[in-house]
């Protein structure tokens, strides 16, 4: 006897939004994403995370970044997010200094250090490695901040990915006595 297969989670579209969406729980977590222009995207994408969690045993937020590309903090290494980095800065930030932060952040992509994952870099090994270089102090100030941007910015992404709206967060006021 053949048993069903529970189902996983639906797909669907919204109202005043394009395209198809996709949710499901797990472990008491929800997520919502787009799925595509269309059903059939959609009712895939979710398809694959299905197979990743239940038959592959990956975690919600390593099947998301194998299937939509996510962001996934314990494999991201600071050379690989460099670019993720710089594309979000442009958003925000003025053409000169996304052009001075993209020199120092390939630069600093070069390292040693650079090539694990960003929750093992270390503080000191940053600042041993601008020590250890012939830069002058304001330089080296350059550098670290470029790199605590990329840092926060990776931060936030961890943040989003869990399903925690920081923004909504700070936004809160503490009760008036």
């Amino acid at each position: 006897m053949v048993q069903k297969r529970r189902p996983f989670g639906q797909v669907y579209e919204r109202d005043g939004r394009r395209g198809w969406y996709f949710e499901f729980k797990r472990g008491g977590q929800r997520v919502i994403r787009h799925g595509g222009a269309t059903r059939e995207q959609a009712a895939r994408k979710l398809r694959d995370i299905r197979v990743q969690v239940e038959n592959r045993g990956r975690s919600v937020e390593e099947a998301l970044s194998r299937v939509l590309g996510e962001f996934y903090g314990p494999d991201l290494t600071f050379a690989d997010a460099v670019e993720p980095y710089l594309e979000s800065a442009r958003k925000t930030k003025r053409a000169s200094t996304i052009q001075a932060d993209e020199t120092r952040l390939n630069v600093l992509a070069r390292a040693r250090w650079a090539k694990q994952p960003l929750g093992l870099i270390t503080t000191a090994d940053i600042a041993r490695w601008l020590e250890r270089s012939s830069l002058s102090p304001a330089s080296r100030n350059r550098y670290r901040a470029a790199a605590g941007a990329l840092f926060r910015w990776a931060l936030v992404q961890a943040v989003k990915a869990v399903g925690f709206n920081a923004d909504s967060a700070a936004k809160t006021r503490a009760p008036r006595k």
